[in-house]
């Protein structure tokens, strides 16, 4: 078993361990967490999350396999509309309804379809958000229709909808649909989609879900079998002495170390309890010559990115995990995309910036990973920055690799730790450009991960990740070679010590950096960051060279703080302590 340990390992992984979740399958809570699947008949099928659809927390389950009669519904409108926020007059009794999204709120829809007889209600999703694209799929929270509604709700990305929408036009105005619940979810497999070959390492956290949503069994055993690429399977099951009636359980398997060859490893799990096709669930992960990623490879137009309502806290960080095996390594550059380039590049270059940093994921070698409640957890562990300077030359939607210096050094790369946690990680503050944009990292869709925080991003606090998406934040080894369409950015050297001082150090009233450049720089731009990873303040000075930036820190807590500095010299981050 790895001696690295992340929050949900430490308290969950132990070899053969099963885990009874303690879910009611009847339970009334609206369909997040029904996981069905829904097929249009003869034609496509589309499961929870990315491409497909988002669930409800109020409203009616789903609790068994149907099929069902789906339309539109429409206002009263003189022309007809399908937005639904006033009373529908047409009669939709025994029938699945879909209603587009925007105007009003979902309940609101939702309550006037039910009271025009329907069975259930799919929200379509719109392209009016900058932040979502085809496969956007909206997770519907509590609303102020709250208990007032009892059929099932959830929504569907674009691409869901358009399917639906041409099965009903080609049915004459109605499609059939069917809600298939397999019993088998979520399964677990590698730490990382894309692992290097050097790198290989036991898989001790392999799981999968299972849902009994029938009578109790006995003596149920648990497979997955790893397929290499050259066809040769390794199996690890594990037999579930009761498993009771209508539960669902969280199934661990033990551990397993895949063969240490490149390519695509398949994963099949099943069970000997449901046979069906349905109840057989395939995953991939792929071993790569040099790279760490997370990201599925798959890249998303548009990529993925906060909405630009965050305006007061334009800075974003997101972070990719990377565990290494009993070889270690040498790390040299992180790959990466910006997706929306003309939104977020601005004349002056310190203000366009993409900083990069490889985090020691564990740097006081307790066997258990720093980061908890915000990525300062990590400031003692910064072993190697780069940087991305945005220009128009850049294209949308197209990764690109940056060097990584190591800072103590200023030599390209870093050696890492075997059986040890890395984090590459991507930071920008909008607020140094003032274009009043969140920039967009190019993304794949989302792939389930045990081990947390795999992919954290920091917006106003910290989150697990975008529930729909991966951003690509891959970290390249020694002897990477990117591919023809892929740029090289070579490192930007750190700022010099010589050339900045921070007074006083801890701060109590206020602490000033002073600069002392080689020559007069167009911009600069300096962002005090709190324990949260949010961006308090940020000061830019234009045409500077030697000169000083003031930061009063009377109204902020006591504790640990970040400085980014970020001249055409170089760049700096360095921690600085307030204490009252």
């Amino acid at each position: 078993m790895t001696q690295i340990q992340t929050i949900f390992s430490r308290l969950l992984v132990v070899a053969f361990a099963i885990l009874a979740s303690g879910h009611s399958l009847n339970a009334q809570g609206g369909t997040a967490n029904d996981n069905f699947v829904v097929q249009i008949t003869g034609g496509a099928t589309f499961a929870k999350g990315d491409c497909g659809y988002g669930t409800a927390t109020w409203g009616g389950d789903i609790t068994e396999d149907a099929c069902v009669d789906l339309v539109w519904a429409y206002d009263p409108t003189p022309t007809g509309d399908s937005l639904c926020c006033d009373s529908i007059i047409n009669d939709y009794t025994d029938k699945w309804v879909m209603i587009r999204r925007g105007v009003c709120e979902f309940g609101r829809k939702a309550i006037w379809a039910e009271r025009a007889g329907a069975k259930g209600v799919i929200i379509l999703n719109h392209y009016n958000s900058v932040a979502d694209n085809s496969c956007t799929a909206i997770n519907i929270g509590l609303g102020t229709a709250d208990g007032q509604i009892t059929i099932p709700v959830f929504s569907a990305s674009r691409n869901m909808g358009e399917a639906l929408d041409a099965a009903v036009v080609a049915g004459g105005g109605q499609a059939e649909i069917c809600f298939v619940l397999p019993h088998l979810l979520e399964p677990t497999d590698a730490y990382h989609y894309y692992t290097p070959v050097t790198q290989v390492r036991s898989l001790d956290h392999i799981s999968i879900r299972m849902m009994n949503r029938g009578l109790a069994a006995t003596d149920v055993t648990i497979k997955a079998d790893i397929i290499a690429p050259n066809g040769f399977v390794s199996s690890v099951s594990t037999i579930l002495e009761s498993l009771p009636a209508f539960s669902d359980t969280v199934i661990f398997l033990p551990a397993v170390t895949p063969p240490a060859v490149v390519g695509t490893f398949k994963v099949v799990f099943s069970n000997s309890l449901f046979t069906d096709s349905r109840d057989s669930i395939r995953t991939v992960f792929v071993h790569t010559p040099f790279s760490f990623g997370t990201d599925i490879g798959v890249l998303k137009p548009g990529g993925v990115g906060s909405s630009d309502i965050w305006m007061s806290i334009l800075g974003i960080q997101t972070a990719g995990l990377c565990l290494t095996g009993s070889n270690g390594g040498r790390a040299t550059h992180a790959t990466f995309g910006i997706a929306n380039k003309l939104d977020v590049v601005t004349a002056d270059p310190a203000a366009n910036i993409i900083g990069v940093t490889l985090y020691d994921g564990d740097a006081d070698d307790d066997g258990v990973i720093d980061l908890g409640a915000a990525f300062s957890d990590l400031d003692n562990g910064i072993v190697a920055t780069g940087e991305l300077i945005m220009d128009t030359t850049l294209v949308n939607d197209q990764l690109l690799s940056v060097e990584l210096i190591d800072p103590q050094t200023g030599t390209l790369g870093f050696d890492l730790k075997p059986n040890h946690p890395y984090y590459i990680s991507l930071i920008y503050d909008g607020l140094a450009a003032g274009t009043g944009k969140m920039v967009r990292f190019v993304s794949t869709p989302h792939k389930r991960y045990l081990n947390s925080p795999t992919t954290p991003v920091r917006l106003d606090q910290l989150y697990a990740g975008w529930e729909d998406a991966m951003v690509v934040q891959r970290l390249e080894l020694e002897g990477y070679t990117p591919p023809p369409n892929f740029n090289i950015v070579k490192a930007h050297v750190p700022l010099s010590d010589s050339k900045y001082k921070i007074t006083p150090n801890p701060a109590v009233d206020h602490f000033d950096l002073t600069l002392n450049l080689g020559a007069i720089n167009g911009k600069v731009a300096v962002s005090l960051i709190d324990y949260k990873g949010q961006i308090v303040e940020t000061k830019v000075g234009s045409n500077f060279r030697d000169s000083q930036f003031r930061f009063e820190t009377n109204n902020l807590p006591s504790g640990y703080y970040r400085i980014w500095i970020r001249t055409a010299e170089g760049n700096m981050m360095k921690t600085i302590a307030i204490c009252h």
